[in-house]
Order: structure tokens, then sequence, then C-alpha cells
């Protein structure tokens, strides 16, 4: 019998070469033939690490090859080439053996023999040995390099260009009066939107060539090499997983101060940072003052997307304005052109509907007779449903007993029995499916004093349009809001609990055509037509 196997081979790093692969393949291929073995193709990784299956791409597809019984051998030149991580090794040769597959190294003799077992947890250990103390040795020669303040690769920050010599970090004039420029309009009061037009209208660009957005600004804003500031290791550590979680101490850090040259005098450094958090909480204590009762709940009406909520200050007097206005029409004007609406306006108008259709005394009376009625007609929808499934479930008992009584007069067939579970299967989703609807007719029918309770809780902070409060209780009586460009839909509802149940019943859907007066920003006839508090 053929043994067929295939041939795994990697290189860890950019620094070594591609010989090397050529000759892990060409070892492996003479110990294929010397040893019977039938190769029928090489997996190959190419600069890749030992120590993270996650980034090998053709280790990964050699193992779901395993999987599929593809071959019975897997043939490494080195236990180092499969891995260098003990974990991640055991892990994977067990699976391999579960698959039935065989590792097999050509210089490391090894069997099923317990000898053998030792021998390569040694060769493992020393393997992830090798791995962990290159990296410290790496990391060592790179902490050197960095508490002598020299360029450790990548893009130098605008301003600065690296002497190739020496590896520190010289002054680029040409950029570093763009630095310069931005640091001194925006103490001057200049914004992100006009420091954006005038850098792009003046044909500077950033250090990868790119036009300036915010980000670019914010970043070189917020960094400290700037002011001469050299730093090293900031960034967070790898978890066991190589996820990036684990934050650094100071200890940690390598802070070196005029570690090189500085753009920006440590004055108007501080004094930018100053203001960029001032702005900062600004932008905090906005927000959080803002409440916007319906959050969530107010959808588009010509493309089907939610409007979120928009804050911002404009005109001559420096005015607040707060809005709803479309999540795809804010990302591109030409996804959408529905109209953005005033808050105010939008949130009154619901109260206002909530008001007279539900917190309404004269019209509790109707409510219960409208709410009795759709449950009702959710009874008679549910005994029909429930007489349908019972026909069903009729039909599957004989065809299960049948195929039972086959198999034992000895009719024992693969097809039988798998046709048995899915009947089996089906029962029980049928029979499921019974109990919750009849569990659903045991629901009581509302009566005038419940619904009273329920309404009453609430109503007061309609009355008095407390913002706040009404946001807490909103949701369970407003199923959504759809704006279009020249109505507004309220979808109104209201949830009846029993116990930790809950039955959602639709009543009416209100529709507005005055849109059109109060779109926008129209402050004036909102604050006309809000009620007067409640003292």
């Amino acid at each position: 019998m053929k043994k067929i196997a295939v041939g795994y081979v990697r290189y860890s790093s950019l620094s070594q070469r591609e010989e090397s692969l050529e000759a892990q393949i060409r070892l492996i291929d003479e110990y294929a033939q010397r040893e019977g073995y039938v190769l029928t193709s090489f997996y190959a990784d190419h600069a890749c690490s030992g120590t993270n299956s996650t980034k090998r791409p053709e280790f990964l597809r050699l193992m779901e090859d395993a999987k599929k019984g593809v071959f019975q051998y897997v043939i490494v030149h080195k236990l180092d080439r499969f891995s260098r991580n003990r974990y991640e090794s055991s892990n994977f040769k067990f699976h391999l053996k579960k698959y039935g597959v065989r590792l097999i190294s050509v210089l490391e003799k090894l069997d099923e023999s317990p000898e053998s077992i030792i021998l390569e947890s040694l060769l493992e250990g020393m393997n992830e040995y090798y791995s962990k103390n290159l990296a410290r040795e790496v990391k060592k020669g790179i902490t050197q390099s960095a508490l002598s303040a020299r360029h450790l690769g990548g893009k130098p920050p605008l301003g600065y260009s690296v002497d190739r010599n020496t590896m520190k970090y010289i002054i680029n004039e040409e950029e570093a009066e763009i630095v310069r420029t931005i640091f001194s309009m925006y103490l001057n009061g200049m914004g992100y939107g006009k420091l954006i037009a005038y850098l792009n209208s003046q044909g500077h660009r950033t250090k990868w060539k790119k036009t300036f957005g915010k980000t670019a600004i914010y970043t070189i804003l917020r960094n400290t090499k700037y002011k001469g500031l050299y730093t090293f290791n900031r960034g967070p550590a790898k978890d066991c997983s190589g996820r990036r979680t684990i934050k650094k101490t100071q200890e940690d850090i390598i802070s070196i101060p005029n570690g090189l040259p500085a753009i920006i005098s440590e004055e108007q450094f501080a004094k930018v940072q100053e203001k960029l958090s001032l702005e900062a909480k600004k932008s905090g204590m906005y927000k959080a003052k803002a409440v916007y009762l319906l959050s969530g709940i107010v959808q588009c009406g010509c493309c089907n997307h939610q409007f979120h909520a928009n804050g911002r200050i404009g005109g001559r007097n420096r005015t607040k304005y707060y809005t709803y206005r479309c999540s795809h029409r804010a990302a591109n004007k030409d996804n959408c052109n529905n109209i953005e609406v005033n808050r105010n306006y939008l949130e009154d108008f619901v109260l206002s509907e909530l008001q007279r259709v539900l917190f309404n005394e004269r019209r509790i009376g109707s409510l219960v007779k409208r709410l009795n009625e759709y449950q009702i007609k959710t009874l008679t929808d549910n005994n029909q449903e429930i007489e349908k499934v019972q026909k069903e479930l009729s039909a599957i008992n004989p065809q299960i007993q049948n195929i039972l009584d086959a198999i034992v007069k000895g009719m024992d067939h693969s097809t039988l029995k798998d046709r048995l579970t899915t009947l089996e299967g089906e029962k029980v989703r049928l029979e499921l499916k019974k109990k919750e609807l009849e569990y659903s007719d045991q629901k009581p029918f509302m009566d005038e004093t419940t619904l009273r309770e329920i309404l009453k809780k609430y109503s007061n902070f309609v009355k008095t349009r407390s913002i706040p409060e009404c946001k807490k209780f909103v949701k369970e009586f407003v199923e959504k809001v759809v704006v279009h460009k020249d109505s507004i839909e309220v979808h109104l509802k209201i949830n009846i609990m029993k116990g930790e149940d809950t039955k959602i019943i639709p009543l009416q859907t209100i529709k507005s055509d005055e849109i059109k007066h109060f779109y926008r920003h129209n402050t004036n006839r909102i604050a006309e037509s809000l009620p007067q508090e409640i003292s």
C-alpha cells in the first residue's frame, strides 16, 4: 500500500533566504525516496514565524487538507519548522493524530516509543527557548538603539527626515514649515475645517502624499516628537493569544527629552494640548446636555436607514441646533436627499399624538375595546394554527411507527435511520410550536382598570414634556417614527405583560403632512406650539 505524504517547509524572516526552503525541500525529497513515501505536494510558508500558526496560511491549509484525509504523513526537515510553540505543537499534532496523519522529522529520528516521547518534548522545549531567546536578544538591540534616540523603521513624522549614516532624526525644513503653520493657525482659533481647506488649497500634503483630513491634523497636534521628546515602546504588549491588550508601565516606556531636534517650542506645544483638552471637554458636555427622546426609533422614509441625533452650532449668533437626520445622507448627500428634522418639533409631535391617542381618559374605553378585538382575532388565528399543527403531528406519528416496525423486523438500513431522525426532529418542533400557541391562548383580556393603571404612571410626564422621564418609557408605546420628505408617520403600540412574557399589540399609525412647515430649524413655530409647564 502506498504511503502518501506531503512536505511542509518554512523560513522565519525576510533576512533569511529562499535557498533555505530549497534545501529543506531537497532533503525531504531525498528522505521520502529513501524510505518509500510518495510525496504528492509541498506546503511552504515564506518569512513566517513558527510561534503563531494564525499567520501561516500554508500551514493552516495543510491542517484543513489533513482533516479531509488527502494524505497519511507530513514530513518536515526539523520539528522547529512545524512549530516553535509547545502548546500549538501539541495541539496540532493531536489533531493530526485524530485525522490519522503522522508527523515525521527528517533529522530527529522519533518513533512511538516512550523514550521518543521524552525526546520530542525536550526538542519542543528547546525550539521554544530558541525563539524566545532570539526575541529577547533582538529586543535588547532595538532598546539600545532607542536609548540612543535612533530611528527604528517606518516613515518619520511630517517635518523630519532620517540621516542614513547615524539613523538620527533631522529636520526637513520644507515639511517643518507646514507643521509650524498647523500649530500656529490652530492656536489662533482656526478650526479643523478651515485648516484642512487652507492646507489642501496650498498644495500641502501629508507624509504619505495624501490630502489633509481631520485625523492627520489631530495626529500632528498630539505628536510629542515635535517638541523634541523621543519615545519608544508605548504601544500595548501581546497577550498569550497574540492580541495587543497588555498596557505598558512607565518603566517599560523609553522617553528621552531633546532626543531629536524640536520643531515646536515646549510652550507652544503645551498651549495646543491645553486647547485640545478643553475642546474635548466642551464636546462631551455639549453631547451630555442634548437628550434625544427618539434615539433608535426614527427611520428614513426614503432609504429605510436610521435617523441619528445631530447637534451643531451655526449662524451669526452661534445658535445651537438639535436635529434628527438620515445616517445614510450624513455619510454622503448623494445617498439620500431626505430632509433634516428639528428635534423639538419631531419629539413634540410624537408626544402630542401619544397624549391624544393613549394618555387620554376619554379614549380608554374605546382603546380597551380595540385591544380585546385584537386579542379575539389573535385567539382565532391561534386556534386555526393549532389545528394545522395537530394535523401535521397526526401524519408524522404513523410514519415514525412504520419505520420502527421495519427496523424491528430486520430492515436496519441507514436511509431508514436517517429518515427516522428527521421525522423525530420535526415532531419535537411541532410539539413545541403547539405548546407556545396554547400558552398564548391563556393570556387574559384587557380591562379598563388595568389599562388605566398602566397609563397613569406615565401620563403626567407626557403632559409636562419631561423628556428625560419620557425617554425611559417611550419605546414601550412607539414602535417607530418614519420621516418622509413631506410627512411623518408614528407607529404606536402597547406592551401587555403577563409574568415574564410580553405581548406587543400594534395600535394605529398616525400620519401628519405638517412637516413642511416645521422641518429643519423653525424654532419660533416650535416654541409657540410647546405646552406651558405645569406648576
